[in-house]
Formats: structure tokens, sequence, C-alpha cells
């Protein structure tokens, strides 16, 4: 484990060719962009990183575009392909219920998921509404009604009056103001991942 949240990129051309030249054996963890190189990925398996969690957090255009990710599912799944081939395990989500994100990309992510399935599944992930993310200090602008703290906050904390809970707390709840139940229209993709994970589980 390194201390950067995100590996930089001079990492590339100045510790990790010396972490693979010492030859110590060492077995790591980083988290990367999902924007890295075949080479790269070779490189950090080389240098000892055993595994990695990626910035692939969906398999949709439409979906990575509104993230801004600055790739595509093809990118993603590139990726994805590389780590298996490369011996190093891939730790990835798909992030869901994002503003405006439209529903029936889930039905389609599903179908390209089930031609993936040899590879390493992904974990399910909503969208959190954490305190000082753009989604908390502007919730109007993204559609988005915030209903208050966590709720687990209450039972952390069961003594503390509503307005010091409000203040206190990191991430709270919320509803789409159009309506919309993300839980609902991503269902396609939670039965292909449930699958997926139980077969793995079973080999």
């Amino acid at each position: 484990l390194v201390v950067d949240y995100i590996l930089d990129r001079r990492y590339f051309r100045e510790v990790l060719p010396r972490l693979r030249d010492a030859g110590a054996g060492l077995q790591m963890f980083c988290e990367t962009k999902a924007n890295i190189t075949k080479a790269d990925v070779r490189l950090l398996r080389e240098a000892g990183f055993v595994s990695i969690q990626a910035g692939v957090e969906s398999l949709s255009d439409p979906i990575l575009k509104s993230m801004r990710k600055g790739v595509t599912a093809f990118h993603n799944v590139r990726l994805l392909k590389w780590c298996a081939e490369l011996g190093v395990r891939l730790f990835w989500n798909v992030l869901y219920g994002l503003p405006g994100e439209p529903p029936e990309e889930y039905a389609r992510m599903a179908d390209l998921m089930r031609s993936l399935v040899h590879l390493e599944p992904p974990r399910l992930v909503p969208l959190a509404l954490d305190r000082f993310s753009p989604y908390h200090e502007r919730p109007e602008a993204f559609g988005l009604q915030p209903l208050g703290p966590r709720r687990d906050y209450g039972f952390i904390h069961p003594t503390l009056d509503a307005e010091t809970l409000q203040a206190l707390a990191y991430t709270f709840e919320y509803r789409h103001a159009d309506g919309r139940e993300p839980a609902a229209y991503v269902r396609p993709v939670v039965q292909v991942v449930e699958a997926w994970r139980a077969a793995g589980d079973a080999a």
C-alpha cells in the first residue's frame, strides 16, 4: 500500500523501475487512474503490485462522459483484459445513480457484462451525497433533494440533537427530484454481477 490516493504519473518513471530492479519480492496495492497503458500494467506487476484499484466506474460511454472520466467503455474493458493477462488483480466499481444518467444504459451494460464473466467482477456502488462534494454544495443544480444525515448516524450518536447531527454528518440521505429510482433500473446489472460473483466463488 502506498500513501498517495492515486499513483502519480512520475512514479512510473522514477519509482516503479527502481522497485522492479530491486527484486525485493514485495506484494503491494495501489490506486490508479483508468487511462494507464499495457506497459504501465506490466511495470506495476514487475514492481510488486499484485492488485490495483483503477478508476473503472462504468462500462457505458454516455455515463463515463457525464463523469468526465476521459475514457470509454472500450478503454475500461481493455484494462480489465490487460490486468487478467498480466496477473494483476483489478478492483473496480460500477457507480450508479448519477443525476441525469440514462436508465436504459444499464440494460446495455448488463448485456456487455455477460461476455466479460471470465474477468474480474465489479462492485456496485450507489452515488453518495458527501459533504464538500458538488452534489452536497449545490444539490439543486444536480436534481438532488437532501433528506438529512445518513440514518446510521442516529444509531452511532443517539444522544445528539438533529442540528448537531446535521453539522457532524459527512454522508447524507437524498432522493432524485425527478422521482427516478436507480435501484430499480440498475437491477439488470445487479443480476449479472451476482451471478458473475457466484460463478467465481464456485470455481
